[in-house]
């Protein structure tokens, strides 16, 4: 029991990490502009590509809002995050061109007959939607109905999965919808999968020996480019969005978590970051580099992503340089001489 206790605080502690982490203004709350690089850091975007990623964000998002405000607050996102833990933790270690495929037929098909001319590698599983007579099928073929998981449970499941507005489950929420099938049958999420797939034709043994396949890793625009933040400790992150905010205000007695280019410059100088290794031009570049279109303001997760390209062009480490930036915000301007440098 203890042990159970131990790991929950844990989890929940790990879950207040992530969660503040991409609160990237700080406002307490997730919003659709930050959503999406949550999605990204918690594996949720995994096999998306930038055509159809906001259109999947966007669902998320309403699903997630759950009271309507506009923002997603922590017990909001607690669902989701334990979700992606759970899948990261299950159905990662299941074949998942093969559950591509399985989900591809029951939702074209209705069977889980594989057929000819079912190309995933083209992605068009991702547009494929499941409807409740196709998960019901499924459940009824897979033989999961039974008196512990009857007919009404099955579609009680498929109807916590749906989006808001929406009517048929798309392949993230099917994954959803089958860790609540395999809760209910008392397994583990990947061991029901490897069952079903069975159906479709493969022997348990084929699937079993597939299990180090994993979904292709999202690289798009939301996908982060550094993965530094852990290694800093919240004094450095807190000083950090202190200076970056401060230099987003420009001296202004306003809160803002938007910086333009020649903000992020002004930072750079009056830091003293500039010297031979890197230079106002290679601070241009940088900035430029880590905004994807059409964003023209850097937000604070970006600058961060920005200070590790810094890092790399000056040849230190990247907590070194951000730990230097957020002692020069903690510092006030009279002792900002007496910092090392960067």
């Amino acid at each position: 029991a203890f042990d159970l206790v131990a790991e929950a605080e844990e989890r929940d502690a790990a879950a207040r990490t992530c969660f503040k982490k991409y609160d990237t203004d700080g406002s307490g709350a997730i919003d659709r502009n930050e959503l999406p690089y949550l999605l990204a850091g918690l594996g949720v975007l995994d096999g998306l590509d930038d055509s159809n990623v906001d259109e999947f964000v966007d669902a998320e998002f309403a699903k997630m809002d759950a009271d309507g405000s506009g923002n997603i607050t922590y017990n909001e996102f607690v669902e989701l995050y334990n979700s992606a833990i759970r899948y990261q933790e299950e159905v990662s270690s299941v074949d998942v061109h093969e559950l591509q495929e399985m989900y591809h037929c029951l939702c074209t098909f209705k069977t889980f007959k594989r057929r000819d001319g079912l190309d995933i590698d083209k992605g068009d599983w991702i547009k494929a939607t499941m409807n409740k007579e196709a998960f019901g099928k499924m459940c009824r073929d897979g033989k999961l109905v039974s008196k512990e998981l009857t007919q009404k449970a099955v579609d009680g499941i498929f109807k916590k999965c749906l989006a808001v507005g929406e009517s048929t489950l798309k392949y993230r929420q099917f994954l959803a919808a089958l860790g609540l099938l395999a809760e209910r049958k008392g397994k583990k999420t990947h061991e029901l999968a490897i069952e079903l797939m069975a159906f479709s034709g493969l022997k348990n043994d084929e699937l079993a020996a597939k299990v180090d396949k994993v979904k292709p890793k999202y690289t798009g625009k939301y996908a982060e480019k550094t993965s530094t933040e852990h290694l800093l400790d919240d004094q450095t992150v807190t000083g950090l969005r202190a200076l970056f905010e401060m230099f987003c205000a420009n001296g202004k007695d306003v809160v803002s978590d938007q910086m333009e280019e020649f903000k992020f410059l002004k930072l750079c100088r009056d830091t003293s970051l500039y010297d031979n290794k890197f230079s106002e031009k290679s601070a241009k570049k940088v900035f430029a580099e880590c905004m994807p279109k059409p964003m023209v303001k850097m937000n604070f997760m970006k600058f961060m992503e920005a200070c590790a390209k810094m890092a790399e062009i000056k040849g230190q480490a990247s907590e070194e340089l951000m730990t230097y930036l957020a002692l020069c915000k903690a510092k006030p301007a009279a002792e900002e001489e007496d910092l090392p440098p960067p």
